[in-house]
Formats: C-alpha cells, sequence, structure tokens
C-alpha cells in the first residue's frame, strides 16, 4: 500500500549504530488528535486488567492511562500515514487488530522512547500466547507535551507474524511472562507496509 502521508517527515535513523540507516516517518499529533486520543486512554478496555501491570509498566499514579495513550497516540499516527481513520471506539476485551491493511490485520506497538524495539508478549503466567495477526509494526514515541496537547511519534517498520514467531521469548523485567523482542534494525521500512 502506497502511503498518503497528511503530515510527518521522513527520516533516516541507524538503529544498529553501525552505519546502516533506516528511513522512517515522524509524524506530528497535534492538539485535536492528541486530546482524543488522551480520551479514549481513559475508556481502554485495558484499564480494567488486574495485577500490578495490569494497566502497564508506565502508568503511575499521576499518570495511571500512560501505557494506552502511548499505543493510542501510535495508532493515531499510523491512520494518519496510511491515510486511514483512526478507530478509538470503546470494546470490551479490545480490538481484534489495529489496521486491515490490504487484506492483513495488523497490529502496532508504540515504544515509549527510542529503544532498541517493542515487545510482543508471548507467554503470561505459563500460558503461550499464539501470535494472531499477519503483521506486527513498530514505533515510538519521540516526544509528548501533555500540558500543550501534542506528541511526535516516530514510524519505524514492520514484521510478519513469521518472523516474529522466529524470535527467542525472554522473561520480561517486569511480571510473570516472557517476550518477544522485535528490534527495529530487524523490521521493514514501514513505507512498504
Amino acid at each position: 500500500m502506497t502511503p498518503v502521508q497528511t503530515s510527518g517527515t521522513e527520516l533516516q535513523i541507524d538503529f544498529s549504530f553501525s552505519g546502516h540507516k533506516q528511513t522512517v516517518y515522524q509524524i506530528d499529533i497535534p492538539p485535536d488528535e492528541y486530546q482524543a486520543a488522551e480520551a479514549a486512554a481513559c475508556k481502554w478496555w485495558s484499564n480494567s486488567k488486574r495485577g500490578t501491570y495490569g494497566r502497564g509498566i508506565l502508568a503511575t499514579e499521576d499518570d495511571p492511562y500512560a501505557t494506552c495513550r502511548v499505543g493510542i497516540l501510535g495508532q493515531v499516527a499510523l491512520a494518519k500515514f496510511l491515510g486511514l481513520d483512526t478507530d478509538l471506539t470503546y470494546r470490551h476485551q479490545g480490538d481484534d487488530f489495529d489496521f486491515l491493511v490490504n487484506g492483513k490485520t495488523v497490529d502496532l506497538k508504540t515504544a515509549s522512547h527510542r529503544s532498541f524495539g517493542v515487545y510482543i508478549t508471548a507467554q503470561r503466567n505459563g500460558y503461550d500466547l499464539p501470535l494472531t495477526k499477519d503483521v506486527y509494526a513498530a514505533a515510538y514515541l519521540k516526544s509528548e507535551d501533555r500540558q500543550n496537547k501534542t506528541a511526535v511519534v516516530v514510524l519505524v517498520g514492520w514484521a510478519t507474524k513469521e518472523e516474529v514467531a522466529r524470535l527467542t521469548p525472554r522473561k520480561s523485567r517486569y511480571g510473570n511472562w516472557y517476550n518477544r523482542e522485535l528490534e527495529f534494525v530487524e523490521t521493514h521500512p514501514i513505507g512498504e507496509l
């Protein structure tokens, strides 16, 4: 699918520190879209999960919806990039996928900052979690201004379900689960999604 950018900047970033630069897209989230994401994050189904890490490891007393908001901001950015509408509809127990692109289900994972990549949960409390999406896309939150209600998201890349399945699950530093670590450097360019 050829992306239809309504806003954004093409960048070249070296995630491997080897000189190999990857084309990524920086998407600005203006106040109206930020506020919609913020309102949706407060109602997101994942906030009802029990346990220490139910709301996500970013959640704090001062910012209990941080994990959901970061993920939704990523979805807003990818929707803008692809020229799609952002679906912020509440669904009990979440939805089956974030996007449907050319008949393929897409799950977007957004890191809270530039790091190595993103996590895809592989096992929780001893139970394997199947990979149910066709494609896993990766992004990170470059900046966020909660006071002025703006953010910048960098869309990095994607991997197929088969590629993600080959990643070795690693014990999480938090909670009782294992994650597959999808490194940014291992992804296909987001422009080829």
